[in-house]
C-alpha cells in the first residue's frame, strides 16, 4: 500500500492554474522516483467548477479526511493569507504529521507557520532532495 503525502497550501485568492503548477510538478516528481511507493493527495483537484457553501462544507472534510490519513505534509508556504492552510498545519501537527514546508518567494512565513515544520526548502529541487534523503527513503 502506498503511503500518502498531502500538498497544502493556498488555494482560495490565487488562480487554479497557480494553485495546481507547484503541486503537478512535485507529484510527477515524487510519483516517479518512488515507483509510486508514495502518492500525493493534492486537494485543488477535488475542488469542482462551481463552489457554494455546501460545497465549501464537503472540500473542507474532505481535505481533512486526506490530512489526517497522510504520512507527511509538504506545504508551500508563499501564499500567507490562507487560512485553509492555517488549518491544514494545525491538524497536521496535531495528528503528529510531518510537515516539510516550500517558500521560493520572499514573502515572509509567519512565524507559528515557520515553526510548524522540520525544514523549508527554497526551491522544489531543494524540497525533493530533502525528501528522499530524509524521509522517503530513497536515494
Amino acid at each position: 500500500m502506498s503511503k500518502l503525502i498531502y500538498l497544502a497550501g493556498g488555494i482560495t485568492g490565487i488562480s487554479t492554474e497557480e494553485a495546481m503548477e507547484w503541486r503537478q510538478k512535485i507529484k510527477k516528481i515524487i510519483e516517479d522516483i518512488t515507483a509510486l511507493r508514495w502518492k500525493c493527495v493534492n486537494p485543488v483537484a477535488h475542488i469542482p467548477y462551481c463552489v457554494d457553501d455546501r460545497v465549501e462544507k464537503e472540500c473542507f472534510e474532505w481535505d481533512l479526511f486526506k490530512l489526517k490519513q497522510s504520512d507527511i505534509v509538504v506545504c508551500d508556504f508563499d501564499h500567507p493569507n490562507s487560512i485553509g492552510t492555517t488549518w491544514e498545519l494545525a491538524v497536521a501537527k496535531e495528528h503528529n504529521i510531518p510537515i516539510i514546508g516550500l517558500s521560493t518567494t520572499k514573502v515572509p512565513i509567519h512565524p507559528w507557520w515557520r515553526m510548524s515544520a522540520m525544514h523549508i526548502s527554497d526551491s522544489i529541487e531543494d524540497l525533493i532532495d530533502y525528501l528522499c534523503t530524509h524521509i522517503l527513503g530513497e536515494d
